[in-house]
């Protein structure tokens, strides 16, 4: 079979949302054809979709070395930083993109989020504006500002908003994580949530969208469904942080030997600090009455 018909192959499959077959067959592709760049990107979208973030970044720094001059890479790799709030990391990739005077809506989003997430609102606001004025016409931009602008209680301008955004009835998962978003900012829980699935339903391979609503319902205080998630989640691949999210979740549940159990297995794995993992047993000891040893670890 020729290379082509690898990446054909895996790009239908990729459309069916087979994201793990798309993935094995643009590996094979790959194999004939090393520096395709669009080869390299596909694979990071894949593993993004798989919740594979590292092995997505590490496909994203391959395209910038190939592809240097496109700062789409570079954006695409800020965002990955941002989702796992790495926010020194998205930073300087920003401001290296700023430098060379980047101007597309994608860039100018990214960096109103890296402001949100640092707690500055009104430079956040600013770059919203830039996306939607340099690309009045892309829902995903409007949807953002008007998510914004519910975040601060300026509800008018928001619905004003999602009115223009839903008129058009183009409702792809970005658009309806947007409007979760904005139904959550209102208080609306249940039609926030709703959305969340509407995407699932989408796109049901997706393990990026199963994160967003275990973390929905650990926002919500729906401990029970969240552990029904995390359970689905790692039934289907092992991870690290979602396994410190479960004995989290047990302790907040109180259930001290199951949390126990979790962090001895995870003991061995662990072999440099880690931040999370000793928040994770402070938390356990302070539950457990241990002062000393809670101590010890959230120092």
């Amino acid at each position: 079979t020729e290379p082509l018909g690898f990446e054909s192959r895996g790009d239908a499959a990729f459309a069916r949302r087979e994201f793990q077959n798309a993935s094995r067959l643009w590996l094979r592709a790959l194999k004939n054809e090393p520096d395709n760049t669009a080869l390299v990107v596909k694979l990071s979208e894949a593993s993004v979709k798989l919740g594979r973030h590292e092995r997505a970044k590490d496909y994203l720094k391959k395209a910038m070395t190939l592809d240097p001059d496109n700062p789409a890479h570079v954006v695409r790799l800020a965002k990955l930083h941002i989702l796992d709030n790495e926010l020194d990391a998205a930073g300087q990739l920003c401001d290296a993109l700023a430098a060379k005077g980047v101007n597309h809506p994608e860039f100018f989003l990214v960096r109103a989020d890296l402001n949100m997430l640092l707690d500055r609102p009104d430079m956040a606001e600013t770059f919203y504006k830039k996306a939607v004025a340099v690309s009045p016409e892309t829902l995903k931009a409007l949807l953002k500002l008007a998510v914004f602008y519910k975040s601060r209680g300026r509800d008018d301008q928001a619905r004003e908003l999602v009115e223009m955004v839903t008129r058009k009835e183009i409702f792809s998962v970005p658009i309806l994580l947007l409007l979760s978003d904005y139904y959550f900012y209102g208080d609306q829980n249940d039609q926030a949530e709703s959305y969340i699935l509407k995407a699932i339903e989408q796109e049901p391979e997706d393990r990026g969208l199963r994160i967003q609503q275990l973390r929905f319902t650990l926002i919500t205080g729906q401990l029970e469904k969240a552990e029904s998630i995390l359970n689905l989640l790692l039934s289907k691949q092992e991870d690290l942080y979602l396994r410190m999210m479960l004995a989290d979740l047990y302790i907040m549940t109180g259930r001290m030997d199951a949390a126990e159990q979790i962090i001895d297995r995870l003991k061995p794995q662990i072999r440099e600090p880690l931040i999370e993992f000793e928040l994770l047993q402070g938390k356990y000891w302070l539950m457990a009455g241990k002062q000393i040893y809670a101590t010890s670890h959230l120092r």
